[in-house]
Formats: C-alpha cells, structure tokens, sequence
C-alpha cells in the first residue's frame, strides 16, 4: 500500500524531470499502469507472506504429465507437485503460496518451473507468465519498464492488463 503511494510521488518527481522525447511520453503513459494487474512473460515473482498468486503458462502440445516447481532466491525447492487436468494452450496454476510441508512462505522473490511430457515422454515446450500488480515506472536506454517491488518488467513482454484494486494509504 505504501509502495504505490511512494512510487507515485516517484513517479510524479519523474515526470517533471523526463524530456519531450519519445521514451518520456512513453514512461508517461505507463505511469497509468501504476495500482493495475499485468501478466507477463516469465518465472520471476514477488511474493507477500500469507498471499498466494497465479502462475501461468501456455503447453505447445496435450502433456500426458504435467509437474510445477517453485524455488526461492537462493534456489531451493519450495513446492512441487503434479497438476491435474492440463491442456494444450493457456493454462493456470493458483499457488497458494505455502511449501510442501503447507507452511506459508516468507516474502520474496520465487521462481517456478513447468515440466511436461506428451504421450511419447517427449518434453513440451512451455512459455511461462506472471502476474503483478506495478508500483512504478523506471526508463532507461532499453526502454520503459513497470515495477513491482524488486521487480522490473519491459512493456513488450506483457500477456494482458485488468484493472485491479489500488489501495489506498492508511
């Protein structure tokens, strides 16, 4: 909550410092992304304690198995488990954000993994996605980046945006 409050006064002091130029319109207009939900491309998420997140990822064919693996920064397995009724195309996996042994887990940065196999055991290719809600807006030379948290996230790799919620402070 405080986040979005302290990156929109970010955002605000950034607005008066960015040039007429393309990347400044650029970064201006995202900064209208800030309180909303984007889906994007990847395996890196952020994680509150006590909260869960959608994980998705989208099969290039019918898996005969399908596994998930989420891991901590430091690269420890956190949850594993088999997923059920998984189909070719987009696909969701709602982690609730507890370990195997049904723990919550601290707040951070996770990754995941999807592994699955078709009818012949031959691994499927798999493009995995993430959703976050932006808290900021950074640009540099490689462009115009939303922010969630430790998070940075490039405006091209986006699935899709939905109005979410914006809290407001305390």
């Amino acid at each position: 909550k405080k986040n979005i409050a302290l990156n929109l006064s970010r955002g605000n002091n950034y607005l008066l410092n960015v040039g007429p130029d393309a990347k400044g319109n650029q970064a201006i207009g995202a900064l209208s992304y800030i309180g909303q939900e984007v889906e994007a491309e990847g395996q890196i998420f952020n994680i509150e304690e006590g909260e869960g997140t959608t994980l998705g990822f989208e099969l290039e064919d019918t898996p005969d198995t399908t596994a998930i693996t989420v891991t901590d920064i430091a690269g420890n397995i956190v949850f594993i488990a088999s997923l059920e009724d998984v189909d070719f195309g987009y696909n969701t996996f709602e982690w609730d954000g507890k370990d195997i042994t049904g723990q919550e887990v601290p707040s951070g940065i996770y990754s995941f993994q999807i592994n699955a196999v078709n009818e012949d055991d031959q691994p499927i290719d798999v493009k995995h996605s993430t959703t976050a809600i932006v808290d900021g807006v950074e640009s540099d030379d490689e462009g115009t980046f939303v922010t969630s948290g430790a998070l940075r996230c490039g405006v091209r790799s986006w699935r899709s945006m939905s109005a979410a919620p914006v809290s407001t402070m305390d």
